[in-house]
């Protein structure tokens, strides 16, 4: 976790979120961000969380605490969402010049 903690939230989903009964992944992958302060989510929905899969948030930080695990301050540029930024992937083909043996199969 100490690790962790300093890589801001962010991930690659490669499964989009409205299709996630397809056996493999499909789509254009995202690069998705994870809460990582208090007052991003209402605590309602913590607390339904928590009681789903009988957890206590209220446990696991003072945990996090006694272990000497803080969060780190956002590196500079790190939240450009913020100022309107934001980095997306895309698919391009550079195979247009491949050439491939004739008869060649998989």
């Amino acid at each position: 976790m100490k690790v962790l903690v300093g890589t801001y939230g962010k991930t690659v989903h490669s499964w989009r979120f409205d299709e996630k009964d397809n056996p493999v992944p499909i789509g254009v992958p995202e690069l998705v961000m994870g809460y990582t302060k208090d007052g991003q989510i209402c605590e309602t929905f913590i607390e339904a969380r928590d009681e789903l899969f009988g957890i206590s948030t209220t446990e696991v930080r003072a945990a996090r605490t006694a272990a000497g695990i803080t969060t780190p301050e956002a590196v500079p540029g790190a939240d450009s969402w913020k100022y309107g930024y934001s980095l997306s992937y895309g698919i391009i083909n550079t195979t247009e010049e491949t050439k491939f043996p004739v008869g060649a199969t998989c």
